[in-house]
Protein backbone atom coordinates (compact mmCIF):
# COMPACT_ATOMS: atom_id res chain seq x y z
CA UNK A 1 0.00 0.00 0.00
CA UNK A 2 1.41 3.30 -0.90
CA UNK A 3 2.68 5.67 1.81
CA UNK A 4 0.12 8.30 1.78
CA UNK A 5 -3.53 7.86 -0.04
CA UNK A 6 -4.81 11.29 -1.33
CA UNK A 7 -7.26 10.79 -4.37
CA UNK A 8 -10.27 8.39 -4.98
CA UNK A 9 -7.96 6.57 -7.49
CA UNK A 10 -5.21 5.87 -5.10
CA UNK A 11 -7.91 4.58 -3.02
CA UNK A 12 -9.46 2.57 -5.51
CA UNK A 13 -6.03 0.80 -5.80
CA UNK A 14 -4.78 0.66 -2.50
CA UNK A 15 -7.75 -1.36 -1.33
CA UNK A 16 -7.15 -3.92 -4.13
CA UNK A 17 -6.60 -7.95 -1.85
CA UNK A 18 -7.59 -9.24 1.15
CA UNK A 19 -8.05 -7.64 4.23
CA UNK A 20 -8.78 -9.20 7.88
CA UNK A 21 -10.57 -8.30 11.10
CA UNK A 22 -8.17 -7.51 13.40
CA UNK A 23 -10.40 -5.85 15.77
CA UNK A 24 -13.10 -3.14 16.71
CA UNK A 25 -12.60 -0.35 18.98
CA UNK A 26 -15.74 1.08 20.87
CA UNK A 27 -15.02 4.35 22.21
CA UNK A 28 -18.43 6.58 23.29
CA UNK A 29 -17.57 9.96 25.19
CA UNK A 30 -17.09 9.47 28.79
CA UNK A 31 -16.10 5.87 28.20
CA UNK A 32 -13.02 3.43 28.48
CA UNK A 33 -12.50 1.71 25.24
CA UNK A 34 -13.46 -1.61 24.96
CA UNK A 35 -12.15 -4.26 22.00
CA UNK A 36 -13.55 -6.72 20.49
CA UNK A 37 -11.13 -9.25 18.34
CA UNK A 38 -11.44 -12.40 16.93
CA UNK A 39 -10.46 -14.26 19.32
CA UNK A 40 -12.73 -12.62 22.04
CA UNK A 41 -15.92 -12.66 19.62
CA UNK A 42 -15.39 -16.59 18.42
CA UNK A 43 -15.22 -15.31 14.69
CA UNK A 44 -13.52 -14.02 11.75
CA UNK A 45 -14.19 -11.37 8.91
CA UNK A 46 -12.02 -11.08 5.61
CA UNK A 47 -13.50 -8.28 2.36
CA UNK A 48 -11.97 -9.37 -0.64
CA UNK A 49 -11.67 -6.19 -3.07
CA UNK A 50 -11.54 -6.26 -6.18
CA UNK A 51 -10.64 -4.06 -9.17
CA UNK A 52 -13.90 -4.20 -11.10
CA UNK A 53 -15.17 -2.27 -7.87
CA UNK A 54 -16.57 -6.06 -5.77
CA UNK A 55 -16.05 -7.17 -2.72
CA UNK A 56 -17.03 -9.80 -1.19
CA UNK A 57 -17.44 -10.51 2.68
CA UNK A 58 -16.77 -13.55 4.40
CA UNK A 59 -17.69 -14.56 7.69
CA UNK A 60 -16.17 -17.52 9.87
CA UNK A 61 -14.69 -18.92 6.60
CA UNK A 62 -18.13 -19.67 4.64
CA UNK A 63 -21.02 -17.22 5.03
CA UNK A 64 -20.20 -14.47 2.26
CA UNK A 65 -22.35 -11.28 1.21
CA UNK A 66 -21.17 -10.09 -2.62
CA UNK A 67 -20.97 -6.39 -2.62
CA UNK A 68 -20.71 -3.32 -5.16
CA UNK A 69 -18.56 -0.47 -3.73
CA UNK A 70 -17.58 3.15 -4.70
CA UNK A 71 -15.35 4.74 -2.39
CA UNK A 72 -16.04 8.66 -2.53
CA UNK A 73 -13.99 11.77 -1.43
CA UNK A 74 -15.22 13.16 1.35
CA UNK A 75 -12.65 16.49 1.84
CA UNK A 76 -10.22 17.43 -0.65
CA UNK A 77 -7.82 19.18 1.62
CA UNK A 78 -7.67 16.01 4.62
CA UNK A 79 -7.76 13.12 1.89
CA UNK A 80 -11.21 11.59 3.86
CA UNK A 81 -12.94 8.81 1.98
CA UNK A 82 -16.55 7.81 2.49
CA UNK A 83 -16.97 4.36 1.00
CA UNK A 84 -20.87 2.79 0.08
CA UNK A 85 -21.53 -1.12 -0.02
CA UNK A 86 -24.34 -1.79 -1.81
CA UNK A 87 -25.67 -5.85 -1.56
CA UNK A 88 -26.00 -7.90 -4.47
CA UNK A 89 -28.83 -8.94 -2.50
CA UNK A 90 -31.79 -6.61 -3.28
CA UNK A 91 -33.44 -7.56 0.39
CA UNK A 92 -30.28 -5.81 1.90
CA UNK A 93 -30.43 -2.06 2.17
CA UNK A 94 -26.48 -0.54 0.66
CA UNK A 95 -24.39 0.97 3.86
CA UNK A 96 -21.96 3.62 4.00
CA UNK A 97 -19.18 4.63 6.31
CA UNK A 98 -15.81 6.41 6.68
CA UNK A 99 -12.79 5.00 5.05
CA UNK A 100 -8.93 5.57 6.61
CA UNK A 101 -6.15 4.27 5.35
CA UNK A 102 -3.37 3.98 8.16
CA UNK A 103 -0.04 2.16 7.84
CA UNK A 104 -1.01 -1.13 6.71
CA UNK A 105 -4.57 -1.06 7.74
CA UNK A 106 -8.02 -0.14 6.30
CA UNK A 107 -9.97 1.77 8.97
CA UNK A 108 -13.77 1.40 8.70
CA UNK A 109 -15.32 3.96 11.03
CA UNK A 110 -18.60 5.39 11.73
CA UNK A 111 -16.51 8.85 13.66
CA UNK A 112 -18.94 8.38 16.64
CA UNK A 113 -17.36 5.38 18.73
CA UNK A 114 -16.94 2.33 16.88
CA UNK A 115 -13.84 1.93 14.22
CA UNK A 116 -13.18 -1.35 12.92
CA UNK A 117 -9.41 -2.25 12.06
CA UNK A 118 -8.44 -4.59 9.36
CA UNK A 119 -5.15 -5.75 7.91
CA UNK A 120 -3.89 -7.11 4.51
CA UNK A 121 -3.55 -10.88 4.30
Amino acid sequence: MPEQVHTVEEAGQAIVGTWEWEKTSIKYRGMEATYETPETENKTIQYVFRENGTAVKIENKSDSTEYNFEIKSISDASGDFGITFSPLDQNMEPSSTYLIFHDDKIILTNRLGNSIYYIRK
